[in-house]
């Protein structure tokens, strides 16, 4: 007869990874012998994620990165640290170092978040890796939507960080917006997992250390809905001079959100609610604004969907972490000295059969129109090309009901 164990039974992990699981559901199925990367800080909240995801993924090739953002002395020897315990756990982790800029004084956080998306796209495209989990948690969403609630955000603005975040070269997903980063130190310890803290996170002199500082209430983050799969949607075109055209019938939230992504150029997407509203607009009156973009009905059942651009804004120049330049975070430029504004509705060379809405928030430079060849803007001494962060992708998540 067997007698009942005198040694105490852990049951908790085995919840974790359940748990874990589940929330997967959420995400598109991660398959046997496909490659997933994992950013690894060395931090609780990741190193947590690296663990869960060893466990409750089977036959998946995981590789894990570690990026060394530059901006402390000591951050080299800690990376390496965390590689070799990461090695402990049978990951052969890689180390991806920045570099900042000599002049780098202000900003620091925001190069580094930038960098650090910069670097996993590299390392991604260069390992065959289309898809890569960040470690974020329930209190950095909670921590986020208070940040841009200071500094004055509202409505759309105070948006949280997507589970599901396409880029020009990978996908980037969060399994973890619903845990707690108490959880999740809570899992390290069950597991005798070692874990680094990084100081620059309650450095109070940034902002998300203040917040931390003050200790924000502390509850679960509601999780932004993951980008959405298509529903039947006949047709859509993106052109390289940065709009789009879709077909009406068919077309869904996911969709018109998608693609007014693509057309603003930037990293983030407009929130399902407000394109659900701009979607209902459009059926009724064939027009709607969304996302700094005009989204109108056209020839037949197509929509256009194209950059709002009025031919007075005058337009910055700003240097990306990767060194390139870019005028209305939509177009790389060769040079970014001069005055940058829209074309408005006059015609340019070689794009003279587009429609005036589509052409309008092309650049003039210096007070000139350019010519078009093929996907690039041309002046004398300079050109732009049109460079979307986030590219046209359907299918990322579940779809909602409400569609």
């Amino acid at each position: 007869m067997l007698k009942p164990s005198q040694t105490p039974v852990l049951v908790r992990p085995n919840l974790d990874v359940e748990r874990f699981r589940l929330d997967l559901k959420q995400l598109p199925p991660v398959l046997p012998g496909t490659k997933l990367g994992l950013a690894v800080s060395g931090g609780p909240d990741s190193t947590a994620m690296c663990w869960l995801a060893q466990q409750a993924l089977d036959g998946v090739d995981l590789r894990v990165a570690i990026v060394d953002h530059g901006l402390r002395p000591e951050s080299a020897a800690e990376a390496v640290l965390v590689r070799n315990r990461l090695r402990a756990l049978g990951i052969e982790p890689e180390i991806l170092t920045c570099v900042p800029p000599s002049n780098l004084q202000s900003r620091k956080m925001e190069w580094a978040r930038l960098a650090r998306f910069h670097h996993l796209q590299e390392w991604a495209l260069a390992s065959g890796i289309l898809r890569i989990w960040l470690g974020h948690h329930a209190d950095d969403q909670r921590e986020t939507i208070a940040m841009r609630h200071a500094q004055g955000a509202a409505g759309e603005g105070l948006r949280g960080m997507d589970a599901v975040r396409g880029e020009a070269q990978v996908i980037f997903e969060r399994p973890l917006l619903t845990w707690l980063k108490q959880d999740l130190v809570r899992v390290c310890e069950d597991q005798a997992l070692p874990f680094v803290s990084d100081p620059t996170n309650t450095d109070v002199t940034t902002r998300r250390g203040s917040l931390r500082a003050a200790d924000l209430p502390r509850s679960k983050a509601a999780s932004p809905p993951h980008e959405g799969s298509p529903s039947q949607i006949s047709a859509m075109v993106a052109h390289a001079l940065g709009h789009a055209w879709v077909r009406l019938d068919g077309v869904s939230v996911a969709e018109l959100r998608s693609a007014c992504a693509f057309v603003r150029g930037g990293h983030y997407a407009p929130s399902w609610d407000r394109t659900a509203r701009a979607l209902v607009g459009l059926k009724a009156s064939g027009r709607a604004a969304l996302f700094g973009c005009v989204v109108e009905q056209r020839t037949g059942h197509w929509i256009l969907i194209a950059r709002e651009a009025r031919r007075q804004n005058r337009l910055l120049a700003k240097q990306m972490e990767t060194g390139q330049w870019r005028v209305d975070d939509r177009w790389v430029v060769d040079h970014p000295d001069g005055d940058w504004s829209f074309v408005g509705q006059d015609v340019m060379a070689g794009a003279e059969d587009e429609v005036m809405r589509a052409t309008a928030a092309c650049l003039r430079w210096n007070g000139s129109l350019p010519h078009v060849e093929g996907a690039r803007l041309i002046w004398p001494g300079n050109s732009a090309i049109f460079s979307p962060r986030r590219p046209l992708v359907w299918g990322l998540g579940h779809k909602k009901k409400a569609d």
